[in-house]
């Protein structure tokens, strides 16, 4: 169980969360390497809250894991 949240300057919106239904991503994946930058790519539909608000190399991805609280990936 995942929640994705995307940020850009001070505003911040959950665009996949396991606790709200119509809050979903259709797919994520995240790719873990040595010595390169994660990657984490994903695909929305247009009636979620952060579709308009993705802006290439502004808008920050946090995805986090909720059993654990741990941060499995943080970037732009």
């Amino acid at each position: 169980m995942y929640k994705v949240t995307i940020k850009n300057g001070n505003s911040e919106e959950i665009i996949h969360s396991p606790y709200f239904n119509d809050t979903k991503l259709l797919t994520g994946r995240i790719v873990h390497g040595i010595n390169v930058a994660d990657n984490f790519t994903f695909s929305l539909l247009p009636n979620n809250p952060g579709y308009q608000l993705i802006k290439p190399l502004r808008t920050l991805v946090t995805v986090e894991n909720t059993q654990n609280g741990k941060l499995e990936f943080d970037g732009f």
